[in-house]
């Protein structure tokens, strides 16, 4: 008996897998294969997965040839090393991945890294915290900011969901209240991005 890792978005889960084997005759009837609804003959021409009965030659892997040992991934069966990100094409066996908008597989670092927003302020990408798989960003305006830059164009005070340091946007600008109400008073100019950051 063989075990059959079931992975998904990050998660591992076993389940088995066993090659059929029988004390049987080589020409009784195991059942339909479900792959190519053939009927199997013979304990040894077939192996049972996922609660399911396949040919042997029927029971292959998506990225290569047939197989032992496999990964069921985004509805595919894989051999562990042919189970592999797409930018470093390391071998995501057993491993945290996701996938694209194209089912295009990642292992997490390179995903943040390809895919990560870019923060509206200084123009960087948000990647999780050293030792973390989680981003935090802020989306404001259907923009999105790091934490830290997250803050009023005008005096600079950090925003936040607190009392006092909430977002008051103004003409696509960051703005603090006090801020805010300065730059709507008539014959104020309209406040203006700073240039770095």
């Amino acid at each position: 008996m063989f075990m059959l890792v079931m992975v998904g978005r990050g998660q591992t889960q076993a389940a088995p897998f066993k090659k059929q084997t029988g004390n049987g005759p080589s020409n009784s009837k195991e059942g339909v294969c479900v792959k190519c609804n053939k009927e199997v003959y013979g304990a040894n021409q077939a192996c049972q997965a996922m609660g399911s009965l396949y040919h042997d030659t029927c029971f292959t892997c998506s990225a290569c040839t047939p197989l032992s040992y496999i990964l069921q991934a985004l509805g595919k069966s894989y051999h562990p090393g042919c189970f592999r990100c797409v930018i470093c094409n390391e071998s995501l066996d057993g491993v945290p991945f996701t996938v694209d908008t194209e089912n295009k597989i990642y292992c997490v670092k390179d995903y943040h890294r390809v895919l990560a927003p870019k923060c509206a302020a200084c123009n960087l990408p948000i990647l999780p915290s050293e030792g973390s798989d989680e981003t935090i960003r802020v989306v404001s305006m259907d923009r999105d900011y790091h934490v830290e830059c997250y803050h009023c164009e005008d005096c600079k005070m950090e925003l936040n969901d607190e009392e006092g340091h909430r977002c008051y946007p103004l003409n696509g600008h960051l703005l603090c209240h006090s801020c805010h109400l300065k730059h709507i008073q008539p014959g104020c100019p309209p406040p203006v991005a700073a240039s770095t950051y």
